[in-house]
């Protein structure tokens, strides 16, 4: 009995951490923050941070990583959910959106990890998830696209992810409720999808 309740006081103390230092990264950056300044939002000792991370980057690297290694993964396991035909913008619509407003749960985490990273082993975040969705649309693209010389479609797929990529953490940025962000990706989804529609019909 005494220890789950030590357990229990222990994951406690460990969500205020986390809690806290969503909230000072969110606010500042990782180069700014400061271990003293998340003991005081989490109402516990500095030393008492330490008995849970080793230091300032592991703590933003319980943030960050697993937020990248989730979209890391849904991107990665997009072309096994693809389809062609009439519906691909409905199963877009069911499976992407819904995840992307998944995601939107942690939308500070996300921001934090793109934003506020530098100096990190997350510095270059962006880049790898664009560089992901740039694979995923070639692709899903190859031999489908028409009215593109070969010479301009790599940096085609490039612009696409990149814009989809860029697109997406502004609306992260921007809205913090949940109804409009969905409205506001759903729009962006569907102009995104028909201009490459266009490419392809």
């Amino acid at each position: 009995m005494v220890l789950n309740m030590v357990q229990v006081l222990k994951e406690e103390v460990r969500e205020r951490i986390y809690s806290a230092a969503v909230e000072e990264f969110y606010e500042n950056n990782y180069n700014s923050a400061k271990m003293k300044d998340i003991a005081r939002r989490a109402n516990i000792p500095t030393g008492l941070i330490y008995s849970y991370y080793k230091n300032k980057e592991d703590l933003f690297a319980g943030i960050a990583r697993p937020v990248f290694q989730k979209l890391k993964e849904f991107i990665k396991g997009k072309k096994d959910r693809d389809q062609g035909g009439e519906r691909i913008f409905d199963v877009f619509e069911e499976i992407e959106i819904d995840f992307i407003m998944n995601l939107f749960q942690e939308r500070k985490q996300l921001i934090i990890l793109v934003d506020k990273s530098e100096g990190t082993e997350f510095e270059g975040a962006k880049e790898e998830i664009v560089n992901l969705l740039e694979i995923h649309i070639r692709e899903g693209l190859a031999g489908k696209i028409k009215g593109i010389e070969d010479d301009y479609k790599d940096f085609f797929y490039h612009i696409l992810a990149d814009n989809f990529t860029g697109r997406m953490f502004e609306i992260f940025r921007h809205f913090e409720d949940l109804n409009k962000a969905r409205k506001m990706i759903e729009l962006i989804a569907r102009q995104h999808f028909y201009g490459v529609y266009d490419f392809v019909k």
